[in-house]
């Protein structure tokens, strides 16, 4: 993911969501930072792995990792859902179809319609994608139509 399309997801959630808010505990200390909080999230759900292995690299228990997780995904679906979990549109269709003729898309339509509506149904769609080779055609199709969609700027970092 790029740096600035990862900025603008910590930046929105951070503005809009209390949870990723900077907060002070009751001796007047920073809590974890909105970045911290959405690295979690992010390690957690791209790579697959358990919410403890993120406590050496960012300090983080175990059960904070699950409400990062947690906070992460409900907020995604709050800011980004209208525009990005909904069934596509005409309009949604024809622009892939396009892309694919032109060899720039990779999207294959028929995979699957269902479209996840909470953490639970989002893991399990996740522990169904066992074919290493889907997997990683789904992850670039994603990368890719981030990258269109946010990734136009100089700064690729």
């Amino acid at each position: 993911m790029n740096k600035p399309l990862f900025m603008h997801i910590v930046d929105r959630l951070s503005n809009e969501v209390q949870y990723f808010r900077d907060k002070k505990d009751g001796l007047g200390r920073k809590s974890l930072s909105p970045l911290q909080k959405c690295t979690a999230a992010i390690r957690v759900l791209a790579y697959g792995s358990a919410a403890d292995a993120v406590d050496e690299y960012l300090r983080l228990g175990e059960t904070t990792t699950r409400l990062c997780v947690q906070n992460f995904v409900e907020g995604i679906i709050y800011l980004f859902g209208d525009e990005y979990l909904r069934r596509p549109i005409p309009a949604d269709l024809q622009r892939f179809q396009q892309g694919e003729d032109t060899g720039t898309s990779h999207v294959d339509l028929t995979y699957s319609t269902d479209i996840p509506t909470n953490i639970a149904n989002m893991m399990g769609a996740r522990t169904r994608i066992r074919d290493r080779q889907m997997h990683q055609q789904l992850k670039d199709d994603l990368v890719e139509h981030i990258w269109n969609k946010f990734g136009r700027n100089e700064d690729n970092n």
